[in-house]
């Protein structure tokens, strides 16, 4: 299990962290059929298969991590149409169903959670127990700002690539991520502002992940905090990959094991949800907010 730096339990307890979900956290979800959600090379490679042609510079792009650019060459293979037919067919015709993992990030009680997945299995669980308690809004949602300073009684979900409910919007070549970035610099101004007064927690990713670099690589050094960002991984970290990621994003790397599906997560999400209610406690008797 994975054992929490107080920093980061006092960040939660503050309501000053933002919980960043990654293609993991969906993966702990099931269809009825068995299916889980691909996480970015499996979905790559599942996308491959459907391309016509020489596919050895694809393959090569994602035998070097490159999932940006595979993705790009894929996409114009395919076409808009197919491309889309098949996000659907992987993302949303399987309806996944939500896992207890959803259940402890909801439980950790923050105002904001962000989320690079397009799937809508958060958002669904949401919807189904919380209601009007939570609002979804997509990046180029022009009300967002609106939602990300509202009252303690609201808390917002930021879709950063789109949702598969609107596919036109859905962000995940190269080409994708210059345009949204040029056409909505306004949400990425907001995420600046996000990276830089908040703690982030980023569950679900891998070190190879791109949106690390994305979101982290502009920011990390526009302002220099005692206080470091943290990565949950089940990747095998070499010491050295660790000083890399403190050095060059800011990043702490807090490792667990993936064994039976990723197990110790959920189980380490539940314990920091109970050791973040336990803390606010203890600061509502205290009043050391």
């Amino acid at each position: 299990m994975i054992a929490w730096p107080e920093k980061l339990l006092h960040d939660v307890a503050r309501r000053r962290c933002v919980a960043f979900l990654g293609a993991g956290v969906s993966r702990r979800s099931l269809a009825a059929d068995g299916r889980r959600p691909p996480l970015w090379k499996g979905f790559l490679e599942l996308a491959l298969d459907r391309c016509d042609g020489n596919k050895a510079e694809i393959r090569r792009q994602i035998k070097g991590s490159d999932f940006l650019s595979a993705c790009q060459l894929i996409k114009n293979r395919l076409g808009n149409h197919a491309w889309n037919d098949l996000l659907e067919e992987v993302f949303v015709q399987p309806n996944y169903q939500p896992d207890a993992i959803h259940q402890s990030i909801f439980d950790l009680d923050l105002p904001v959670v962000a989320t690079t997945n397009i799937d809508t299995i958060y958002d669904r669980f949401l919807n189904a127990n919380y209601g009007g308690a939570v609002v979804v809004k997509p990046y180029h949602d022009s009300a967002i700002g609106r939602y990300v300073k509202a009252d303690a009684n609201t808390r917002l979900v930021i879709k950063v690539h789109g949702s598969c409910d609107n596919l036109e919007h859905t962000v995940f070549t190269r080409q994708e991520y210059a345009n949204a970035r040029a056409r909505y610099a306004n949400f990425y101004e907001l995420l600046t502002s996000l990276v830089t007064t908040q703690t982030f927690m980023f569950v679900g990713y891998s070190l190879a992940d791109p949106d690390i670099n994305l979101i982290l690589e502009e920011n990390s050094r526009r302002f220099i905090s005692p206080r470091p960002h943290y990565l949950l991984t089940s990747d095998k970290v070499s010491p050295d990959m660790v000083q890399l990621f403190e050095n060059n994003y800011s990043i702490k790397v807090l490792s667990y094991s993936p064994a039976r599906d990723h197990e110790d997560l959920v189980i380490s999400m539940q314990n920091l949800a109970d050791l973040t209610t336990s803390a606010r406690s203890e600061m509502a008797r205290s009043l050391l907010w």
